[in-house]
């Protein structure tokens, strides 16, 4: 049973639409992908991309940002995901795109830090 919708992408060649789900049965965060013009899902992968997800350039993958603050791809037509980057933790990654030849993935890392600051109204 399929809960909200977390993240989706449409695939490049706009055939396809890829979203994160919560599965209650399953008790994890799932992603699925349909066709555009309807139908059941045609695969589905145990994966919880963390807040970001794009499209390979050709639409043959999934690239995404994982909890270890990684880029993983995992390929529409199934077997495990392959980790693209070996980032340390000491920077979040932020954001991420493909270049348009697929060859090269541009990215953004950094901090998030956060003050409290206590205000007195007079």
């Amino acid at each position: 049973m399929e809960d909200s919708v977390d993240f989706w992408a449409l695939s490049p060649n706009g055939n396809l639409l890829a979203y994160s789900y919560h599965d209650q049965e399953a008790k994890r965060t799932r992603i699925a992908i349909v066709p555009l013009a309807g139908g059941p899902p045609l695969a589905r992968f145990d994966l919880d991309p963390c807040y970001l997800m794009r499209w390979t350039t050709d639409s043959s993958g999934l690239i995404y940002i994982a909890p270890d603050d990684n880029i993983w791809i995992q390929p529409v037509t199934g077997g495990p995901p392959k980790q693209l980057t070996h980032f340390q933790q000491d920077l979040q990654l932020v954001s991420f795109a493909p270049s348009p030849d697929g060859k090269q993935i541009a990215y953004a890392r950094g901090r998030n830090n956060w003050d409290a600051v206590a205000l007195t109204v007079k």
